[in-house]
């Protein structure tokens, strides 16, 4: 026997769930903050130069930067292999966040509850507010790898021993 699809319409969620979102969106912001500043670092321009020479790119272009310098920088071995593992966890991140803020939400006309659109264009049970906080901290928590590599970590370390004219 066939599910029947639920009757959705648009509708915003409760303040509870539009107030994660609100942090999701403000902690992906400092993420792709804190993917900047990697640039910085690497490419050994002043914060000014890597915010203006990064301003019109989006995640995946700032992390595909932060990953071609680190390879020129610290070349191959143990720092490259840390950082492409903050690199993929900012990726999936990004990914979650964009699957929730992309995707359209609204609320079953004969139940209650919301729903958001899935890429297969099938509606699931919206996530609730817990869940959402759960992401906000697991972005935050990419965010402050990052920049513990960059100003106490591995990165740091790594830089200080090799200059730009040694990369």
């Amino acid at each position: 026997m066939k599910t029947e699809e639920p009757k959705v319409t648009h509708s915003f969620p409760n303040d509870e769930v539009l107030a994660a979102i609100g942090k999701i969106t403000l902690s992906h912001a400092w993420l792709d903050n804190a993917l900047r500043m990697t640039v910085m670092d690497l490419a050994g321009v002043t914060k000014e130069e890597a915010l203006d020479g990064t301003a019109r790119q989006g995640s995946r272009e700032l992390r595909e930067r932060v990953r071609r310098l680190g390879k020129t920088r610290l070349g191959e071995g143990p720092a490259l292999v840390k950082l492409d593992a903050l690199l993929r966890r900012a990726e999936g991140a990004t990914e979650q966040r964009n699957h929730l803020l992309h995707s359209v939400w609204g609320r079953d006309l004969d139940r209650d509850g919301n729903f958001l659109r899935e890429p297969d264009h099938s509606f699931r049970p919206a996530p609730t507010a817990t869940e959402l906080e759960n992401l906000s901290a697991e972005i935050l928590d990419a965010v402050y790898s990052i920049i513990n590599a960059r100003l106490e970590g591995f990165l740091k370390a790594v830089l200080k021993k090799k200059t730009l004219r040694e990369a």
